[in-house]
C-alpha cells in the first residue's frame, strides 16, 4: 500500500457514500451530492494485489459546478461545488514507521485539517518484505472485532457519567474494510506512546524557579496513568469474565477470538525460541524456571486438555488485548504547564493494536503491561552509569495514607532512584486499581484474585525474559540503547533476567510482592 494508493482509496471511499462516519467528518460532499456513487463504483477500482492495494490511476476533472470521476472504464457524475469535492490531491499522506507487522500511514486532509490513521494488514510482516515471513491478514479482523467489543462494553458501564464513555480508552473507528484489510481510526495527534514516557528520565529530585512543581506534577500524571490502565482493563475484564457469563456467551467469546494465527506466534517468541536458541541462558535459568513457563504457554495456549487445569482456566477467561506492553498505550500528556499540579487530571489514555486479541488468561494483559514499567525500572538503572551526582532524602508521595507512602533515602543517584521509586508505585497502583474495579465488576472471588496476580508476575517476567533475549522487536533494541557499552548491556541483562529467576518462583508466595522487592533492592544498590 502506496501513499498515493490511500489518498485514492479515501477519495473514493467517502465519494461512494457507503461509510456514514467519514461522511460526517466531510459532510459537505455527502449534502452537495445530487445521487449516490454507483455502489459498483468501489468494485469497479481495479486492485491489483489485495494484501497491497494497487489502485489504477483515477483522473478527476473539475467543470463549473460538476465534477466527473473516472474511475477504470466506469465514470459516475457527482453535482457539487468545487470548492467542496473531496480530491486525491486534498489528503496529505505520510508512512508511519515504528510497527512492524503493518502498514501504517497519517492522513490530513489539507482543506479541513481533519486528521486520519490508516492502518492495512499484508499477508506478511510488513517490516520485512512479502518473501520472508508470511503471516495471515486475519489478524486485522481481530483488531476490528477487539475495537467493536470494547466500544460496547465501555458504552454500557454505568461507571461512566457521560457520553460518549467508549473514546475515553479507545480510539473512534470510522471505517473497516473486511476484503482489504484495512482499518480508519481518529489519529492521536496530540498522544505519546507510554514506552517513550517510561523510558524518558525525569529529574524528580529538582523543582527549578520555573517549574516549582516539577517533581509533584510528573508523579501525579504517571499514578494517574496508572490507574487509568487498571480502571480500563478491570471494566473490560471483570464484564468479559468466564465466571459471569453463560455458556453460549464464552463460547462466542473463544470462537470469535481464538485468533490461533496471532497466538502461534506469541507462543513461539515469548514463551518458546528464546530458550531453544540460547542454551546457555536456559540452563542458568533452572529446570524449576523453564517448568513454570511451560505452564504460562499452556495457559496461553488456550486448549481445552482433559486434565486437572481445564476448570480453572475455563473459569478464569476475559477478552484479553494479547499484546498490552507499553507501546500499545498512548498518553494526552500535559507536558505545557509542567507546574500545573491539577493538569494530571487530563490524561487521557487510549489502548491501540488489539491485533493479537483472544480470549484468554486476565493476567496476561496486566503482566504485559507491567513488564514495562519493569523493563523501564532496569533501564534507568543501568543508563548513564557516569552520573556520580549526590542525593539526598525526598518524600514522592504527600498523601496521608501511611501505607501508600514512598521515601528514598541517601542514593548517589537521586534522578535514577525517583524515577524507579515512581515506577514501583505506578506497578503498585496499576494491580490494586485493577483488582478494586474487578471486585467492583461482581469479580471478587479471593480463589480467582490470587490466581490472576499469580499469572500477573509470570507473563510479566515471561515477557521480560524475551525482551532482553533480543526477540521483542523494538523493544529490546530500546531497552539495549540504556547504553554502548556492551559490558553495561550485558550487565543489564544479567540483573534482569536474576530477577525474573527468583520472582517465577516466589511469585507463588506472595505474588507481586516478590516483583515490589526486587525492584526496592535496585534503589539501595544505587
Amino acid at each position: 500500500m502506496t501513499e498515493s494508493t490511500v489518498s485514492e482509496y479515501l477519495t473514493n471511499l467517502i465519494h461512494s457514500n457507503t461509510c456514514p462516519s467519514l461522511n460526517q467528518l466531510f459532510p459537505s460532499t455527502a449534502a452537495t451530492t445530487t445521487r449516490p456513487l454507483s455502489s459498483s463504483a468501489h468494485d469497479t477500482w481495479t486492485l491489483n494485489d489485495k494484501s497491497n492495494v494497487g489502485l489504477t490511476k483515477t483522473t478527476y476533472s473539475s467543470h463549473d459546478q460538476e465534477d466527473t470521476l473516472h474511475h477504470g472504464t466506469t465514470s459516475t457524475t457527482a453535482s457539487t461545488t468545487t470548492n467542496n469535492i473531496i480530491h486525491p490531491k486534498d489528503f496529505q499522506v505520510s508512512k508511519l514507521h515504528g510497527g512492524n507487522m503493518n502498514y501504517s500511514y497519517l492522513v490530513v486532509h489539507t482543506k479541513t485539517n481533519i486528521h486520519l490513521f490508516v492502518k492495512q494488514a499484508p499477508n506478511y510482516v510488513a517490516v520485512l518484505g512479502p518473501n520472508i515471513l508470511p503471516l495471515s491478514n486475519q489478524r486485522m479482523d481481530y483488531e476490528y472485532q477487539a475495537y467493536t467489543e470494547w466500544t460496547s462494553l465501555f458504552n454500557k458501564d454505568s461507571s461512566f457519567s457521560s457520553s460518549p464513555s467508549s473514546s475515553k480508552y479507545v480510539p473512534i473507528m470510522y471505517h473497516f474494510d473486511s476484503e482489504y484489510k484495512i482499518i480508519i481510526l481518529e489519529f492521536l495527534q496530540q498522544y505519546t506512546l507510554l514506552d517513550t514516557l517510561l523510558r524518558q528520565s525525569v529529574d524528580t529530585t529538582t523543582s527549578t524557579s520555573s517549574y516549582p512543581n516539577k517533581k509533584k506534577n510528573h508523579h501525579h500524571s504517571m499514578i494517574r496513568i496508572a490507574q487509568s490502565l487498571g480502571t480500563c482493563m478491570g471494566i473490560i475484564h471483570s464484564t468479559t469474565h468466564s465466571s459471569r457469563l453463560s455458556s453460549d456467551r464464552i463460547q462466542y467469546y473463544k470462537e470469535t477470538f481464538q485468533n490461533r494465527c496471532m497466538r502461534n506466534i506469541q507462543l513461539k517468541y515469548v514463551f518458546t525460541k528464546c530458550y531453544q536458541d540460547d542454551e546457555s541462558t536456559a540452563n542458568s535459568m533452572g529446570h524449576e524456571f523453564l517448568k513454570d513457563i511451560e505452564e504460562l504457554k499452556t495457559l496461553y495456549r488456550g486448549d481445552d486438555d482433559d486434565d486437572d487445569t481445564t476448570t480453572t482456566r475455563t473459569n478464569n477467561l476475559v477478552l484479553c488485548h494479547g499484546d498490552l506492553h507499553p507501546g500499545s498505550v498512548m498518553i494526552e500528556y500535559p507536558t505545557v504547564d509542567m507546574d500545573d499540579t491539577t493538569s494530571s487530571t487530563n490524561i487521557q489514555v487510549k489502548i491501540i493494536d488489539p491485533e493479537f486479541a483472544i480470549y484468554g488468561p486476565p493476567g496476561l494483559d496486566v503482566g504485559c503491561l507491567i513488564s514495562g514499567y519493569i523493563l523501564a525500572a532496569i533501564f534507568h538503572m543501568f543508563s548513564n552509569p557516569n552520573d556520580t551526582s549526590k542525593g539526598h532524602h525526598i518524600q514522592l508521595d504527600d498523601n496521608n495514607d501511611d501505607d501508600n507512602k514512598l521515601f528514598i533515602g541517601i542514593t548517589s543517584h537521586p534522578s535514577k532512584s525517583g524515577h524507579i521509586m515512581i515506577l514501583i508505585q505506578c506497578i503498585q497502583t496499576i494491580w490494586t486499581t485493577y483488582r478494586d474495579r474487578m471486585i467492583q465488576g461482581g469479580i471478587f472471588q479471593q480463589e480467582i484474585l490470587h490466581s490472576i496476580e499469580i499469572d500477573t508476575v509470570g507473563f510479566a517476567l515471561a515477557e521480560v525474559c524475551r525482551t532482553v533475549l533480543g526477540y521483542a522487536g523494538e523493544r529490546s533494541t530500546w531497552f539495549l540503547s540504556l547504553s554502548n557499552e556492551i559490558e553495561i548491556q550485558n550487565q543489564a541483562k544479567k540483573c534482569s533476567l536474576e530477577i525474573a529467576q527468583r520472582s517465577m518462583q516466589q511469585r507463588h508466595t506472595i505474588g507481586l510482592e516478590c516483583i515490589i522487592q526486587e525492584l526496592n533492592a535496585l534503589v539501595v544498590v544505587l
